[in-house]
C-alpha cells in the first residue's frame, strides 16, 4: 500500500510554494476511489438556476474548503463522455464510425479546402476529419439557448481553418467534437445536455456532473464569477465535475464498461476506445484512440485526457491493465505541476514491462523532408506562417523566421529543436509537417503543408497541388 500521508504531504508543500488555491485529487485501484482529498481554501461561487439571454447570473461567494465532491469545470476531459455516448449509439446501430457525417448532417459546411462530404464520426473522435480548433469558446454558448450547438455548426465552423482532406493529417479540434455532440442530440431528438445526463451521467452515478447551463453549481471552483464559468453545451469541454465522479467514470472504462446496475458499454467497444487510432507525429503524448490520448509511461500504456480553460484545468490518466487511475481537478496552471507519472511510480514501482524503444534517426529520409512548408491556419499566436526544414547531408535544421536550429531525433520521424523548445514530425507521404512551438503534445501541434522543395543542388522547387 503507498505512503499516502507522504503523498499528501508533498502535495501540499508543492500547493503551498507555487500558490494553487483549490486542488482535488482522486486516485482509484481495482472498483475503489482509494484516495479523495482536496487541498486548499477558496471563495466558493454559488449559481441561481435562471440565466438571462446575456448569460448573466447571480452569485454569492463564500470560503470553502475544497473537498472530493467540489465542482471544477471538467475543460477537454469532457471529451471521453462525449466519447462514450457516441459509441453508445454505434453500439445501438443508430450511427456507423465510418459512414459519413453528411449522411446525417446533409447541411454541414466545412471551412474552404475541407471536404464535409468524407468527414466520419471516426475522424472527428479522433482529430483528423482537417478541422482547425476554435480559437475560443463561441459566445453563443453561454446564452443558455437549446439552438446553440446547431447554431455553432451552422455560423462558426465555416469561419474556422482546414488542413485539408479528412484522415490526411491529425489536427487537435474542439469543433470536431462539436460535431459529434450536434450529432447526439440529432439522432436521439433530446437536448445535448439533456442526453448526455441520460446516457452517460446518470447510469455511471455521476449526479454532481452536467453541461446544462441551469446546473446548480453551488460548489462549483473557478477562478472568477465571470458568466464564462459556467458550465455550458459545449461538447468540447463544457462540463463541470467532481473527483468523485470522474472516478465513477474511470472505474467503468477500467472494467470493460461494468456499472453497479449495469453497463456503459460493451468490451470490446472500451477496447477500441482505448486502442490508438491516430499519430499526431508529436513528442509525448503523441497518439490519440476514440476521445482519449494514448501515452506511454515506464512500459505501461497510459489512456488519459487532460484539459485546460475557465481558469481551471483536469488531469484523468488511467493504466487499464493495472485498474489504476490518477485524477486531479484545480484551478491554476501550477496544477499541472503535480505529475500523474510520479503517482504512478508510488502505486506501482519504477519498474514496469520493458519501454517501447524509440526509433533512431534515418539520414537516408532527410532529403525527403527539405522544403518549404506553410501554416495550415497562419493566424495562430506563437507559430509562424512559414517554417523551412533544410539537410546538410549530415544534419537535419529547421529554420524559423530567419533563425536556423538544428534538429535532434526524437523518436524517427519525430525531431526536436536543439534547445529542446519546438518539435517537428514529418508525416508519412510527404505533403505535412507537425510543429509544436509550445511543447505539450499532440493539443498542441499543428500541421504545415508542403509548398515547394529543396535542395543544394537544385535550390527550392515550388510543388503544384
Amino acid at each position: 500500500m503507498p505512503d499516502f500521508d507522504r503523498l499528501t504531504a508533498r502535495i501540499s508543500r508543492y500547493l503551498e510554494t507555487t500558490g494553487v488555491p483549490a486542488f482535488a485529487l482522486g486516485i482509484v485501484q481495482g472498483q475503489e476511489l482509494v484516495y479523495a482529498r482536496g487541498f486548499g481554501r477558496i471563495g466558493q461561487i454559488g449559481y441561481d438556476s435562471h440565466v438571462d439571454h446575456g448569460g448573466h447570473v447571480n452569485h454569492t461567494v463564500a470560503e470553502q474548503q475544497v473537498s472530493p465532491d467540489t465542482l471544477f469545470p471538467t475543460c477537454s476531459t469532457a471529451k471521453p463522455f462525449v466519447a462514450t455516448a457516441i459509441l453508445q449509439l454505434v453500439e445501438g446501430g443508430i450511427l456507423d464510425l465510418d459512414t459519413p457525417v453528411a449522411r446525417y448532417l446533409p447541411w454541414l459546411c466545412y471551412p474552404a479546402g475541407g471536404d464535409a462530404s468524407r468527414v466520419t464520426v471516426r475522424h472527428l473522435l479522433t482529430h483528423t476529419s482537417g478541422l482547425s480548433s476554435d480559437p475560443d469558446v463561441p459566445e453563443r454558448f453561454f446564452a443558455g439557448k437549446p439552438a446553440c450547438l446547431a447554431d455553432n455548426l451552422r455560423h462558426d465552423i465555416p469561419g474556422y481553418g482546414a488542413a485539408g482532406r479528412p484522415g490526411e493529417v491529425f489536427w487537435y479540434s474542439n469543433p470536431g467534437f462539436n460535431i459529434a455532440g450536434h450529432l447526439l442530440e440529432h439522432l436521439t431528438g433530446t437536448p445535448f445536455s439533456e442526453v448526455m445526463t441520460e446516457r452517460v451521467f446518470t447510469p455511471a452515478s455521476m449526479t454532481s456532473t452536467s453541461f446544462d447551463p441551469g446546473f446548480r453549481t453551488d460548489q462549483l471552483i473557478v477562478d472568477s464569477p465571470a458568466p464564462q464559468c459556467l458550465p455550458i453545451p459545449y461538447p468540447a469541454g463544457g462540463a463541470v465535475t467532481s473527483i468523485r465522479d470522474l472516478a465513477r467514470f474511470a472505474i467503468s472504462h477500467l472494467h470493460g464498461g461494468r456499472l453497479p446496475g449495469g453497463k456503459l458499454l460493451d468490451p470490446a467497444t472500451i477496447g477500441l476506445m482505448h486502442s490508438i487510432q491516430a499519430d499526431a507525429w508529436s513528442r509525448s503524448p503523441r497518439w490519440y484512440g476514440l476521445g482519449f490520448g494514448i501515452d506511454f509511461h515506464r512500459g505501461r500504456k497510459l489512456v488519459a485526457h487532460g484539459g485546460g480553460g475557465f481558469g481551471c484545468g483536469s488531469t484523468f490518466v488511467m493504466v487499464p491493465e493495472e485498474k489504476v487511475a490518477v485524477l486531479a481537478l484545480f484551478n491554476h496552471p501550477a496544477g499541472y505541476g503535480i505529475q500523474a507519472g510520479a503517482i504512478l511510480d508510488d502505486l506501482l514501482g519504477d519498474r514496469g514491462p520493458p519501454a517501447r524503444e524509440r526509433n533512431r534517426p534515418d539520414p537516408s529520409a532527410w532529403p525527403s523532408y527539405t522544403g518549404i512548408y506553410q501554416s495550415a491556419w497562419p493566424d495562430t499566436e506563437g507559430y509562424p506562417a512559414e517554417i523551412e526544414i533544410r539537410s546538410s547531408g549530415d544534419s537535419l535544421e529547421l529554420s524559423v523566421n530567419d533563425e536556423v536550429c538544428p534538429l535532434r531525433c526524437h523518436d524517427h520521424p519525430v525531431y526536436e529543436a536543439a534547445d529542446g523548445r519546438a518539435s517537428v514530425g514529418f508525416v508519412p507521404g510527404g505533403g505535412f509537417l507537425m510543429y509544436d512551438a509550445v511543447g505539450i503534445g499532440l493539443v498542441s501541434v499543428q500541421p504545415y503543408r508542403r509548398v515547394a522543395r529543396s535542395d543544394p543542388a537544385r535550390g527550392t522547387t515550388p510543388l503544384h497541388r
